[in-house]
């Protein structure tokens, strides 16, 4: 599941940003009688601007709904989830929670049952979620001919056609149903959509090891103005495949011909290839057969991403000063590499190198990033102090995030709420720079310090909303005791509504 557009457009007018996305995947084990759901209560539909305070509340109450019916499908209750659905007005949020159930219970194989569920969907991009997520479950259980059957009959524009069709590509690649695949992808009319799905299908054969298929396919791609693009990326992940099995000359030779910025990006991932197996020198070799200043800048700027090695990042950062581009890509190199100084803890080597960057908005990632380290580094001081410089509003806000997160990290939670409740910015509810916080400490597998976070969250509405989205985490990551502790407080918010 993931955000849709009238949901980021209503959170927009609510000063509000996004929903975290969850993939359900605990056994289901509550039955539900989907025909009870097909008929939905009238909803309000979303038209443009919110027009009242009323239903601005309205909204903030009904946001939270989302991601506990999320977090209710994920952990099969979904008797539950579609109780809170009738408790939601407004028409998106139903179709999105419904969306979510469905595709909750496609994936832990309940077909019919999702299936039933599509018909009270309104919204018809959130019903194709829920066939896409059917589809793939069929194929990934051998099932491909319903799965087809129910992808011809059902889906019938061209962009939900695509977005099914890459859910489902590597499954059937890895049944062998090759000829499926092709068959679906010529069902597209649009040529530019035809080729994103054929260059697919090529570059999950090449991962595949089937490097002549993947050829074949990717040379049936037009070549014109809208799928060159296409097709270059097809041979260019063809040729990074080729060179991971230790054909590089054959890999060199298709990565040639191809354009300026599918050049540079095989290249690059080459040359992290022998970086990554311990061919450092060989990797520095490729980069310095490297005609264009242009394209070596690239080139760099992805090897250097890969590397763990200070002493090595020095070693690119050498090279990367005898470039004499003066252009965008040389400063967006140089800001990349400050980066990932500041990110390898280094932070003194990232200051020095910021200073050298004039781009404000390049300068001020560097610095969220030297933040970032400092913060890590146990230097709060300093990481407030560095964070002050931003210009940038909305990176000096994350970089303060950053900031609660290292004092979250190391136990000083109460520090952390202060920073956190600190944060101006315009347009944004403190509750959305919580979410943030509870969200890298959860990536971090910062567990407690992101439920402690979540907890010291002021408002009723805005807390069960990031309480639920840190359940829905909590899950995916096998943390269940921790998200039943979650989702017990948003529940009794939205309970006493």
């Amino acid at each position: 599941m993931r955000p849709r557009n009238v949901l980021l457009a209503v959170f927009s007018l609510c000063t509000l940003v996004g929903i975290a996305s969850i993939h359900p995947k605990s056994p289901s084990s509550a039955q539900v009688d989907v025909k009870q759901a097909e008929t939905q209560p009238a909803c309000q539909s979303f038209r443009g601007d919110i027009s009242s305070e009323s239903e601005r509340n309205i909204l903030m109450k009904e946001r939270p709904l989302i991601s506990i019916a999320w977090y209710l499908a994920a952990v099969g209750q979904y008797d539950q989830a579609l109780e809170l659905v009738d408790r939601i007005t407004y028409c998106g949020f139903k179709d999105l929670v419904l969306s979510g159930i469905g595709s909750s219970m496609a994936k832990e194989g309940q077909i019919e049952r999702a299936l039933q569920l599509t018909n009270t969907i309104r919204d018809h991009d959130e019903k194709v979620i829920v066939l896409g997520s059917v589809a793939e479950k069929l194929v990934r259980t051998g099932k491909h001919d319903q799965a087809m059957k129910l992808f011809n009959n059902t889906v019938t524009d061209d962009l939900n056609k695509l977005r099914v069709l890459t859910k489902i590509v590597p499954s059937l690649v890895e049944a062998g149903q090759i000829d499926r695949a092709l068959q679906a992808a010529n069902t597209i009319k649009l040529d530019a959509n035809k080729a994103i799905v054929l260059s697919h299908i090529a570059s999950t054969l090449a991962k595949a090891s089937k490097y002549e298929q993947a050829l074949e396919i990717a040379n049936t791609i037009a070549n014109t103005d809208e799928t060159q693009g296409y097709k270059h990326e097809a041979f260019a992940n063809i040729a990074v495949e080729l060179a991971s099995s230790g054909q590089i000359d054959r890999a060199l030779q298709l990565v040639n011909p191809l354009d300026s910025h599918h050049n540079a990006s095989a290249l690059g991932k080459i040359a992290v290839q022998f970086a990554s197996s311990g061919q450092f020198d060989q990797a520095l070799q490729l980069v310095n057969t490297i005609q264009s200043d242009l394209t070596q800048a690239m080139v760099l700027t992805i090897l250097a991403e890969s590397l763990t090695e200070v002493s090595q990042l020095e070693q690119v950062l050498q090279i990367a000063k005898t470039i004499e581009v003066g252009s965008m890509e040389q400063q967006s190199m140089l800001s990349r590499i400050a980066i990932l100084f500041a990110l390898s803890r280094q932070p003194e080597q990232a200051l020095q190198l910021a200073s050298t960057i004039k781009r404000d908005d390049e300068k001020a990632l560097v610095l969220h990033s030297i933040v970032r380290s400092l913060a890590k580094a146990g230097q709060y001081e300093q990481a407030k102090e560095v964070a002050s410089t931003i210009k940038d509003d909305y990176l000096k806000a994350t970089a303060f995030v950053y900031l609660a997160v290292g004092l979250a990290e190391t136990g000083k939670v109460a520090d952390a709420v202060q920073v956190v409740s600190a944060i101006e910015q315009r347009d944004a509810t403190p509750a959305i720079w919580f979410s943030q916080t509870v969200m890298v400490l959860t990536e971090a597998k910062q567990y407690n310090p992101a439920l402690q976070m979540a907890n010291a969250v002021t408002g009723e509405n805005e807390k069960a909303w990031v309480l639920a989205q840190l359940a829905n985490n909590l899950v995916e990551a096998g943390q269940t005791e921790l998200a039943s502790q979650a989702i017990a407080p948003a529940m009794e918010i939205v309970e006493a509504y």
